[in-house]
């Protein structure tokens, strides 16, 4: 919560009181689900992929890295049924750069509930090339654009749920 309140910075919007308000129970609920899983080898583990035609490397961090496996967190307010295609990218990335096979896992975390995600659900040749696509078409634009702005003129800023105030704010600055 102390982190929380940092980074919150006194704001008292509602969609940020939502937020806190809904710590507490996402914590108890995912502690419920990784006191099953025993103690992480790793927390916050940051992993690099070099891709063929890359310049540079892709570089994350892994949530929960285990010996045979890794998890990816994701908390939220709606509890999906299938692992979202974007997460499913993520824990591929993740278990391939760390060598962790078969086991990879997404765990979601409402304040109500949990679900897990395990690696049988998990497209990893579909993760693998949609990761591939994304590399080679960020690299395209910047080839194209000389600066920030050039590359953010090329996309128009779509207002939805994930968008906060604050965020909502910061992109009209970019895109305006």
């Amino acid at each position: 919560m102390a982190v929380f309140e940092e980074e919150a910075r006194g704001e008292l919007s509602d969609e940020l009181n939502k937020q806190r308000n809904a710590i507490p129970n996402m914590v108890r609920r995912g502690g419920a689900e990784f006191r099953r899983l025993g103690r992480p080898v790793g927390r916050q583990h940051r992993v690099e992929v070099w891709l063929d035609g890359i310049e540079v490397p892709i570089v994350g961090y892994a949530d929960y890295v285990y010996e045979d496996f890794v998890i990816d967190l994701k908390t939220t307010f709606a509890l999906p049924s299938y692992p979202r295609p974007d997460h499913e990218v993520q824990i591929v990335y993740y278990a391939e750069a760390l060598s962790r096979r078969p086991g990879l896992i997404i765990i979601y975390v409402t304040p109500r509930r949990s679900a897990r995600f395990p690696h049988n659900m998990i497209d990893v040749m579909t993760g693998r090339r949609i990761l591939r696509q994304s590399a080679h078409a960020v690299r395209s634009m910047l080839a194209v654009t000389k600066t920030r702005e050039d590359a953010a003129s090329l996309f128009v800023p779509l207002d939805n749920y994930r968008w906060t105030d604050l965020t909502r704010s910061a992109a009209q600055k970019v895109w305006l």
